[in-house]
């Protein structure tokens, strides 16, 4: 194997794959796919093995790829291909930033959080997962939905395309959330805990709980997820409540005290003062911010 350093090369940008600004998703089929130099994109990429042998290759990785193996490749990660031997394989292109799927109910599952989320952060490598036959059957008729309604541009085809793209993350999501948490590797134990706190965001979380299901050390899981997401368990628990209060001061005429004890704080003048801490502004005054 070629194990010559890594360094970053060529950019590429949607628009030269069929991606427009109004509608940012697009398929490409490659046969005899070649080998590829290490390259970044302004759009992330869901890679499908269909036939065929390659290396997937990151800074921080080299990963031997076969048929039936995908990899979800993060908008602006450094990639490449080597060793290609009759490589066939499909890429679902597409700006997760402007495509505005249902992320809040997605993040429940520890796939999504494996495949679509931890990807290319630190200690987190863009690891392949391998589908057996059936279940690729499954994934190939939603990428080939998805190709029919780009290709045919029938009226509605964009959010008939978007809706299969869901489809497809969200299969994709259940098939990695299956695997068991206790054989998986680190970054899938914290995938867990993460999604146990997406779950659990109006009850109170402590470390043990979290310990006993991942099976980390409390050192080991405090390490791991504050490089997978940037800050520690409990914290990120009290962002999230954050994140969710959102949500409900646009959607809803809860009062904000209703809204404190929606998200778990049991105390509404502890939940305005932290609200203002981390949005610079109170919950009133959020809610007032006319929409876009």
């Amino acid at each position: 194997m070629n194990d010559s350093p890594i360094q970053a090369g060529l950019h590429f940008s949607g628009q030269e794959f069929g991606l427009s600004d109004e509608f940012p998703l697009g398929i490409v089929r490659h046969q005899q796919h070649p080998d590829k130099e290490i390259h970044t994109h302004d759009f992330a990429e869901l890679v499908i093995v269909y036939h065929g042998t390659t290396t997937h290759v990151t800074p921080g990785n080299q990963v031997r790829l076969k048929p039936g193996d995908l990899l979800v490749v993060p908008k602006g990660a450094s990639h490449g291909y080597r060793e290609s031997h009759n490589l066939t394989l499909v890429n679902v292109m597409y700006d997760p930033d402007r495509l505005h799927l249902p992320e809040s109910d997605l993040r429940r599952l520890p796939g999504y959080h494996v495949l679509f989320l931890m990807g290319g952060r630190p200690g987190c490598e863009i690891c392949p997962m391998h589908l057996e036959q059936s279940r690729l059957d499954v994934i190939a008729r939603i990428v080939e939905r998805i190709e029919r309604e780009i290709s045919g541009g029938a009226p509605g085809y964009m959010a008939m395309a978007l809706a299969h793209l869901s489809q497809l993350i969200v299969q994709l999501s259940r098939y990695c959330s299956a695997a068991e948490t206790a054989d998986g590797r680190p970054h899938q134990r914290i995938a867990a805990a993460i999604s146990h706190i997406e779950n659990n965001i109006e009850r109170d979380i402590n470390l043990t709980e979290l310990t006993e299901l991942t099976h980390l050390s409390a050192s080991s899981l405090l390490r791991a997820f504050k490089a997978a997401v940037g800050m520690p368990p409990m914290e990120y628990h009290l962002h999230q409540r954050i994140r969710r209060s959102c949500r409900y001061l646009r959607t809803t005429d809860f009062s904000v005290t209703q809204i404190a004890y929606r998200v778990g704080f049991h105390d509404g003048s502890y939940f305005s003062r932290q609200f203002k801490k981390r949005m610079q502004m109170t919950p009133t005054q959020y809610r007032d911010i006319p929409a876009l």
